[in-house]
């Protein structure tokens, strides 16, 4: 799980730094934020929980809305 983490950590500094928006949203409404905290995981699927708060934190600190809802009103 820790690989899985800095691989995303990685991927979404290469995503920040290539200037993609970080409220882009799918077809649900889902901004990357939204997504990160679990808006598509099925309750009990684990999460990393030594990366997500940083993953939150590189999100937050480039931007992205904590306010964002998705198309239900999840948020």
């Amino acid at each position: 799980a820790s690989a899985d983490g800095e691989r995303a950590q990685r991927v979404l500094d290469a995503l920040i730094a290539a200037g993609t928006p970080t409220d882009a949203r799918n077809r649900s409404g889902q901004t990357p934020l939204l997504l990160l905290l679990g808006a598509r995981v099925q309750p009990g699927t684990p999460c990393p929980q030594r990366q997500l708060p940083q993953l939150v934190r590189v999100l937050v600190a480039a931007g992205a809305d904590v306010g964002a809802a998705d198309d239900r009103g999840v948020g």
